[in-house]
């Protein structure tokens, strides 16, 4: 329901004890940083919106290693194959992982194998803790900020993108 969140057990490397997540209401309510709501639930014409993208096959969620040699290049060639590109990338906050696990340069490769144009942004979870310096969202500092793939692309390849807080400093 409504108040739907999640707990993290652990705490490994910073795997765990956060209990200060949103609830699902929290996020539907969320305002971005002109004060207007964004949320697919926030009126019929984004609902509407969603609605169309999924029943289109145009909303593609993928559940796997976003740094193994299959995911993300199975995807980049489906929409390629469609002379299409992608638009939005939601990532969360995997890349912290990612870097945790030695994992990053393969995931930056698989990005950089994507079809991607001028517009195409990552959606990132990012923290101040982890050198975000945007706008934020919650009073702890989190914020969900967009970041535009191609210029990642560029910043990985010139060995710019060292750790996750360079990162989360692009990101707006």
């Amino acid at each position: 329901g409504p108040d739907l969140t999640y707990w993290m057990s652990g705490g490994f490397g910073g795997r765990g004890g956060m209990r200060n997540t949103p609830t699902y209401a929290d996020l539907m309510v969320a305002t971005d940083g002109n004060g207007m709501l964004r949320s697919y639930l926030a009126s019929e014409e984004n609902w509407n919106v969603l609605k169309t993208l999924e029943s289109r096959n145009l909303l593609v969620p993928v559940v796997g290693n976003f740094a193994g040699p299959k995911a993300l290049k199975a995807v980049g060639q489906y929409i390629a194959d469609r002379g299409a590109t992608v638009s939005a990338f939601y990532v969360s906050n995997v890349e912290q992982y990612l870097f945790m696990d030695l994992l990053f340069d393969r995931f930056a490769a698989n990005v950089a194998s994507l079809p991607v144009s001028d517009a195409s942004v990552f959606i990132r979870s990012v923290s101040s803790r982890y050198g975000y310096n945007g706008p934020r969202t919650w009073s702890d500092g989190r914020a969900t900020a967009l970041d535009p793939i191609k210029g990642f692309v560029v910043d990985y390849k010139a060995g710019r993108l060292t750790n996750y807080s360079a990162v989360n400093a692009r990101s707006r």
